[in-house]
């Protein structure tokens, strides 16, 4: 019996600091995204966030309000940190040039939780989401 092909990526980088960051994804369901979130994690470590980052490039015509916001959710709070819909709304205005008004942040943000891709506690005043940690949630 042949098994699953396990891919493996090692990503090394020195931080301007001088501290060396070795990461390695491995699995057989590594995806491009995913190796594309850890370039980007490499890019916030080092304080490239505004000047190397062209974020609008994530958008292009075929992409969906619903997709530029999961992407902009994994990018900047998939390391597990909770998140308001206004934190999120000004990580969508600072980084991809989109106004979005908050009921409708809380709508998408509704559907990500019931569809399971996130987690969220607090009253509706003060609801706050994390990103559910599971491999097989990293795309809708």
């Amino acid at each position: 019996m042949i098994g699953a092909l396990t891919l493996r990526i090692k990503i090394e980088d020195r931080l301007p600091s001088g501290e060396r960051i070795s990461i390695t994804i491995e699995g057989s369901d590594v995806s491009k995204q995913k190796v594309l979130q850890v370039l980007e994690m490499l890019r916030l470590i080092s304080g490239k966030v505004d000047s190397d980052y062209d974020y609008g490039s994530l958008r292009d015509s075929q992409s969906q309000l619903k997709d530029i916001i999961w992407d902009a959710i994994l990018m900047h709070f998939g390391n597990g940190n909770w998140f308001t819909s206004r934190d999120l709304q000004v990580v969508l205005k600072r980084y991809y040039g989109i106004d979005v008004k908050l009921s409708s942040l809380a709508t998408y943000l509704l559907r990500f939780y019931q569809n399971g891709y996130l987690d969220r506690r607090g009253s509706r005043a003060g609801r706050i989401y994390k990103v559910r940690l599971s491999s097989s949630q990293s795309t809708i």
